[in-house]
Parts: structure tokens; sequence; C-alpha cells
């Protein structure tokens, strides 16, 4: 790769990065304030819903979703 693919692949990352970042604050609040004002057996309705969600049919080629990140998200390690 020459340098200036290299600076680009960076920003993409980066941004991409700082997407991810963000998505996982919204949602670790959102978790939060739904234990807070709903209860935890909402919170844990929820977890269940989002595993099975993980462990349902993708389209071809598209990132599979991490069911350990899922449960770090709602504190199940």
């Amino acid at each position: 790769m020459q340098p200036a693919e290299l600076r680009n692949l960076e920003r993409v990352l980066n941004a991409h990065g700082s997407d991810v970042s963000t998505i996982y604050c919204v949602i670790t609040a959102l978790i939060q304030q739904l234990k807070e004002t709903q209860g935890e057996e909402v919170v844990e309705a929820a977890f269940k819903k989002a595993m099975a969600n993980a462990s349902g049919p993708r389209p071809m080629n598209s990132a599979a979703p991490s069911g350990g990140n899922i449960r770090r998200l709602f504190g199940k390690t």
C-alpha cells in the first residue's frame, strides 16, 4: 500500500471506531436507564431477545454479532 492509501485506511478505521464507541455509550446508558426505571426482569428479557437476534439468520457476507460482546454489554460476564 502507498502512504496515501494507508492514511485513508487509518481515517476510515478511526471513523468507524468512533462510531462503535458512540453506539456503545448510548446502548450502555439505555440499558442502565431501563434497569433503573423498569427493573432487572425487563433488562433480562432484552438480553434474551438480543441473544436470540444474534443467533438468527444473517444476510450473506455480513458481520456476525458477538454473543460475548452482548453478554458484556448486559453485564453477564
